[in-house]
């Protein structure tokens, strides 16, 4: 058996689960200083200037992205003769106006314009959840505990429901191949929002603390175990999960309900860690400079590799062999074209935005 065919590296998919955690700390953090730059004071007006900033820094390369596959598409089906992808072409002209308002997440799969993007209209809409939750925290703390108590038991509850109704599988490999997968939980918000609320709640901590939260070695060290543990338990899971169930699962259903929100938890346990210095070699490994520039050109990445993809397999004139080699070769294949057109729309797309939006403020 291949390494990537090993039913388990499914639970790869819970990388987005980790920038969502992420990016909902980032966004707790960015709001509160903002507040506090604001003479500590919440208003509309403040929580419109921080969606809109979050609009300026997604929506330029994203549009141009719409723009820019549609033109490459069109381009090579009439060069070529071939229908390339016409749901390319056909879903962007029918659709483009969900991403402009970034809802194209309550479309198909099948439906979307570029159906990668479904993740940007999940953050905007989870980012306007931040502002709300900060007002509730500032004005009483244990109704902020209490609603993020129930949001996060509706997620669980309500991912675990799904499963058991439509006898869903854990380690699904595609969207397109399990639709139902893609229309009832992958691209749901009530599925997904476990992890950006604890990253919410994160940050809210790490922005208002006081002290630092671990004061002794056994505690970091307990952390870690727990954590780690948690990990191979997530795993291991998945791996025994694996089959599609045919009929309703009680262990499936409290797997889909629970494992986002744990996963989001241990990234949580490892960024507190690591900020209070008890990270160890992964604080000096993800400190690196080298992530840096990486980071920068990130976003554009994420944005145009699916358009290389799609192009390679859209014109191979045979179907592709699939290998454990093959798959590190298309990989490498693949990254070198994103990583040059990705630091060339960085540098003339996103980053003029990036500093118009400096000079604005």
């Amino acid at each position: 058996m291949g390494i990537f065919k090993l039913p388990g590296l499914a639970i790869l998919k819970l990388s987005l689960e980790q920038v969502m955690c992420r990016r909902g700390l980032l966004s707790a953090k960015s709001l509160l200083s903002t507040i506090r730059r604001a003479e500590d004071k919440m208003s509309l007006r403040l929580a419109a200037c921080f969606l809109f900033k979050r609009l300026r820094r997604v929506q330029p390369l994203h549009l141009f992205l719409i723009c820019l596959a549609m033109g490459v598409f069109s381009t090579l089906n009439m060069a070529a003769n071939t229908q390339l992808s016409p749901s390319f072409v056909d879903n962007c002209k029918a659709n483009w106006w969900a991403n402009v308002l970034l809802i194209n997440n309550f479309f198909t799969v099948n439906e979307m314009c570029l159906p990668w993007t479904w993740y940007l209209s999940m953050d905007f809409m989870f980012y306007i959840t931040t502002p709300v939750l900060i007002c509730i925290y500032r004005w009483k703390r244990s109704v902020f505990v209490a609603v993020a108590v129930i949001l996060m038991l509706v997620t669980i509850v309500s991912s675990a429901v799904v499963t058991a109704l439509y006898q869903l599988s854990v380690t699904l490999g595609s969207t397109f191949v399990y639709p139902s997968y893609a229309k009832y939980y992958y691209h749901k918000l009530y599925t997904r929002y476990g992890p950006f609320l604890i990253g919410i709640v994160m940050g809210i901590y790490m922005t208002t603390k006081k002290e630092q939260l671990i004061k002794h070695r056994w505690q970091a060290a307990l952390g870690w175990v727990t954590c780690l543990l948690a990990l191979v338990l997530l795993y291991v899971f998945a791996f025994m999960l694996q089959q599609m169930p045919k009929e309703d699962s009680i262990p499936h259903a409290i797997y889909q309900g629970l494992h986002r929100s744990v996963w989001a938890l241990c990234v949580a346990w490892i960024i507190l860690s690591c900020e209070e210095g008890n990270g160890g070699f992964i604080n000096t490994l993800l400190s690196l400079g080298v992530w840096t520039p990486l980071s920068n050109i990130s976003f554009a990445c994420y944005l145009v590799h699916p358009i290389f993809i799609t192009l390679y397999t859209d014109l191979l004139d045979t179907q592709a062999h699939y290998s454990d080699y093959n798959f590190w070769y298309l990989f490498n294949g693949n990254m070198l074209p994103t990583l040059v057109v990705s630091y060339a729309l960085t540098v003339m797309v996103e980053k003029p935005f990036v500093l118009l939006k400096g000079r604005s403020e």
